[in-house]
Parts: C-alpha cells; sequence; structure tokens
C-alpha cells in the first residue's frame, strides 16, 4: 500500500476535493482498494458521499478492478447498521459480479429494513444488466428464447393434452417434441397415429390447426 495512505488520509482528500488525485492513487496501487469498506463505514456522512463518488468512478475508469472493491464493500451486507448496509448495497451495484447479485438478491428478499431491500433489488437489476452487456449478442438472445420457450412449451403441451382425448379414442396419440423459436411446433404421432393414412390430415387440419387457434405464435406443426 502507499506510504502514508489510510483510511483517515483518504477522507481528508475527498474533503478537500481532490477526486482526480485518489483516482490517480487508486489506479497505481490496488492495495488501496481495501481501505474502501472501513470508508462507507465511516460515521461522517461526508465521508461515505466521497466514497460513494470515488467507487462509481473508480467503476468506470479502473474496470479491471471492480472485484476488489466489491471484496472490500461486500462484507458490509452484513452490518448491523441498515446505513451501512444500504450504501454497500448501493455502491456493489457499480462494482459487483455474479456472487455480489446473488447476495444482494438475498438481501433484497430477506433484510428487515425495506430501504435497503430497495437498494439491494436495484443494484442486483444493475448487476444483472452490466453482466448481460458483456455477454455476446447470440448468448443473449439465446437466454431470452429459453426464458420464453418455456412458457411457449407449457402452453403446447397443454394445447396437446386437450385434443389427446380423441386421438386415444381412435387409438392413436401425440408426443410434444419441441417448439423453436420460429413457431415451428414438432410432434410425433405415435399408435394407430402413426400408421394412419389419414395421419396428415390428423396433423394439419387437427392438431395444427387446434394449436394455431389456441396459440397465436405457433406457426406451423410437424410430426418427425
Amino acid at each position: 500500500m502507499s506510504a502514508g495512505i489510510t483510511a483517515a488520509r483518504v477522507a481528508e482528500f475527498l474533503g478537500k476535493g481532490l477526486l482526480d488525485v485518489l483516482v490517480d492513487l487508486f489506479k497505481a496501487d490496488p492495495a488501496l482498494y481495501r481501505l474502501l469498506g472501513e470508508l462507507v463505514a465511516s460515521p461522517e456522512m461526508g465521508v461515505r458521499l466521497g466514497t460513494s463518488a470515488l467507487v462509481e468512478e473508480l467503476a468506470a475508469v479502473d474496470p479491471g478492478r471492480r472485484g476488489l472493491a466489491a471484496a472490500a464493500l461486500a462484507p458490509l451486507l452484513a452490518a448491523a447498521d441498515p446505513v451501512r448496509r444500504g450504501d454497500a448495497a448501493w455502491l456493489l451495484g457499480f462494482v459487483g459480479g455474479a456472487a455480489e447479485r446473488t447476495a444482494l438478491e438475498s438481501l433484497a428478499a430477506r433484510d428487515p429494513n425495506a430501504d435497503v431491500r430497495e437498494a439491494a433489488a436495484e443494484a442486483a437489476e444493475k448487476i444483472g444488466a452490466m453482466l448481460t452487456s458483456f455477454l455476446p449478442r447470440t448468448i443473449v438472445a439465446e437466454l431470452k428464447y429459453h426464458e420464453k420457450g418455456s412458457a411457449m412449451e407449457e402452453k403446447v403441451k397443454k394445447a396437446l393434452d386437450q385434443i389427446r382425448g380423441s386421438l386415444q379414442a381412435d387409438g392413436g396419440d401425440v408426443e410434444f417434441v419441441s417448439v423453436g423459436a420460429d413457431g415451428v411446433v414438432k410432434v410425433r404421432l405415435v399408435g394407430a397415429c402413426a400408421g394412419c393414412p389419414m395421419s396428415q390430415m390428423t396433423l394439419k387440419q387437427g392438431i395444427e390447426r387446434y394449436l394455431k387457434q389456441q396459440i397465436p405464435e405457433v406457426k406451423e406443426v410437424v410430426s418427425v
């Protein structure tokens, strides 16, 4: 750690408005990041506000060391004082990663203080958006598809269950296989339906027609 630089010294610099100087010092000496927790826990509001500005600035200009800031701030989520918990939660929204997001989500669900819960929820959401922005666009699209696709799959399965009885009455049945982002539903005709010469009519005029009526997103039903 830079010689003579303590939390009290950083607080003094903050009081003098020397934010740019502190940013340069932290960038030059990563060991200084360890002081952030002590500074956020300061009883002086001016120091806490100055430290908040410092953390936000460091997150922007020294992003590779956000993990160091997060490590210094995360323990304060368990502080007895709700002000400390809330301040730490808010700042983790700028520097936290996946682990901090999980901790914040837990805090948002369980903390007895409403302000802390709100700060934690907002910070967790901010981290989630930040993490998503770092993923390749194809992966983001795939994640969104899977989230939406699971709901679509349930709709299709329920609709198939509605017409299953009439198929079984003739000795046949239908099995769900998959539904794609393009709205194409794949099914497997079994039993009497599998070898029936009218299977295509059953598929298109019966199953496909019914699914389209019940679920507008369905574009086509094919047998595999």
